[in-house]
């Protein structure tokens, strides 16, 4: 399925209305557009959590998938934490019935990092094995430079090993990696996303469908709060309570931030 570049901006805003479903089920044939009319609907349905793999970068982006993740920094600590709710269109799947988690510890040279991603649940196994696979003079984490420089060679690894589709338009720049990261360690918190653009954050940030309910909360509380871990369960509360696609038991990791030299 394909969203004509002409009319993605007004079908995802249709598709993605906080007061309304997020997602719904519609086809189209290869090659067709279901936001514009031009295309007739199929026998067999598409449900729309995979149609945003298949929207221009920006848009895609737009339309995260279905959870909350969030890194800060604050008060010589840095924290992430996400939420650990599953969900398969209108089916949800709790810590109750497997053991879901958003966020994973990675050990490289240069000590801990962990890194939470938003989107399908096919990047979690892949992201962990391909980055267990590298040479560890390869995982390096520590700055944006390095986090830019691991995850480039990464990406022919993704696509060779792991069959990792990296077209999202016919207008893309580069090659897409597919998926949005947060990382955290000793050094600062990090994000990642598709084209591989690395962001250093200063305070905190958040990814996810519940990620605007999560980014008011953490800005409404970074005044009073008197450790990152305070603003980061803000987020996730906040997250968990208005998103309807984030919920169950919070994951919550610290670390100690690094003296700057």
């Amino acid at each position: 399925m394909r969203i004509s570049a002409r009319c993605w901006r007004t079908f995802a805003a249709s598709c993605y209305d906080p007061h309304a479903p997020h997602f719904v089920w519609f086809a189209a044939p290869r090659g067709g557009c279901c936001a514009c009319g031009l295309a007739k609907p199929v026998p067999r349905p598409l449900l729309a959590n995979n149609f945003c793999a298949h929207l221009p970068g920006a848009a895609r982006r737009g339309l995260q998938l279905m959870t909350t993740l969030v890194v800060v920094k604050k008060a010589g600590q840095v924290v992430m934490a996400a939420d650990t709710l599953v969900t398969f269109g209108d089916t949800r799947l709790s810590q109750r019935f497997e053991a879901n988690s958003k966020i994973f510890k990675v050990e490289t040279p240069q000590g801990i990092s962990y890194i939470g991603m938003a989107g399908t649940v096919a990047h979690f196994p892949v992201l962990r094995k391909a980055l267990s696979t590298m040479p560890p003079d390869d995982l390096l984490l520590n700055s944006r430079e390095e986090v830019f420089d691991t995850f480039l060679r990464l990406h022919p690894l993704l696509k060779d090993s792991f069959f990792l589709q990296s077209k999202e338009d016919d207008n893309d720049p580069y090659e897409s990696s597919q998926f949005t990261v947060l990382i955290a360690n000793a050094t600062g918190i990090y994000g990642l996303y598709s084209y591989r653009e690395v962001f250093e954050f200063k305070e905190f940030w958040g990814v996810g469908s519940g990620r605007s309910f999560a980014l008011g909360a953490m800005h409404a509380s970074w005044p009073k709060a008197r450790t990152a871990r305070e603003v980061a369960m803000a987020g996730l509360n906040a997250g968990c309570e208005f998103d309807k696609n984030s919920g169950g038991h919070i994951d919550v990791f610290t670390l100690k931030l690094k003296a700057s030299p």
